[in-house]
């Protein structure tokens, strides 16, 4: 996350701070980030919080708050605080299942947050299913990311079959490959090159070394550059392939551009030299 945000302002600024809780309360529900808030806050003070608590507490509180400094900095995005909720919900849970029992306002209030956390998610994924009903832009936008891999995997299966070479299969960031690692049959290792673009944990995983000489191809959704022309820097010969363009079922505008490149003879590359941003 550091590094992401490595390009954002030079000093600290608010600009960038309410976009990141709204996106918060937004995405659990108003009332039950008020409720998480108020957790945080109040855990380290109670007299009845067991050692279990505080330690679910200082996991969730730790990457809350870094991520808050980090908007403090740069735009960041909403799910970068995601490992933050998994123990700070069992604070939530607990808080809630306390104070139940405290007083009718107490169990107004909770209840009120579970059931607007309900509607919105219901709202949500009701949504995905009308087919040229209304929608939010912005939902729209997330909603979309919800389909096309099978469509993806399926293509890029029958695309390695064809070349009949045991090619590895590549993205230039870190999404379309993992999307593939799930999606295609008996879940291969796929692999990630850096050309011209952020290295990610793949950087970890990948040898690049073993690939050379070997024939590849490469995924690359169009809402990142073009890479053409730097796949045709490290292989022997590329071909453009059709793309696979994808639109939500029964709809047929398209929300989503995939390319597609037989690569041949890996000739290997100096990831140093091509990533950037780290």
């Amino acid at each position: 996350m550091g590094s992401r945000t490595s390009a954002g302002h030079p000093q600290f600024t608010l600009r960038y701070l309410g976009d990141f809780v709204g996106a918060q309360a937004g995405l659990i529900s108003p009332l039950l980030f008020l409720t998480y808030a108020w957790t945080l806050a109040t855990t380290p003070r109670r007299s009845d919080a067991s050692a279990g608590l505080r330690y679910c507490w200082s996991l969730s509180v730790v990457v809350f708050v870094a991520v808050i400094c980090l908007s403090l900095k740069s735009r960041v995005e909403a799910n970068w605080a995601v490992a933050a909720y998994p123990t700070g919900f069992i604070l939530v849970a607990r808080a809630i299942s306390a104070c139940w029992r405290d007083s009718r306002a107490a169990r107004i209030w909770h209840g009120a947050s579970v059931a607007l956390a309900a509607i919105l998610t219901a709202a949500i994924y009701i949504s995905t299913l009308i087919v040229g009903g209304p929608r939010i832009e912005v939902l729209d936008n997330r909603t979309n990311e919800m389909y096309g891999w099978r469509a993806m995997a399926a293509r890029v299966a029958s695309e390695a079959a064809a070349m009949g070479t045991s090619p590895f299969v590549f993205g230039i960031n870190y999404r379309i490959p993992s999307e593939l690692a799930f999606y295609l049959p008996g879940q291969p290792q796929t692999f990630s090159l850096f050309l011209r673009d952020r290295a990610n944990q793949y950087m970890f995983w990948d040898d690049e070394p073993d690939l050379v000489g070997r024939d590849a191809i490469m995924v690359n959704d169009t809402q990142t550059p073009d890479h053409l022309a730097d796949a045709r820097a490290v292989f022997a010969r590329v071909v453009v392939e059709p793309p696979l363009v994808v639109s939500r079922p029964g709809e047929a505008k398209p929300i989503r551009t995939i390319q597609i490149f037989r690569c041949y003879n890996f000739k290997g590359y100096s990831r140093e030299s091509w990533q950037i941003g780290w």
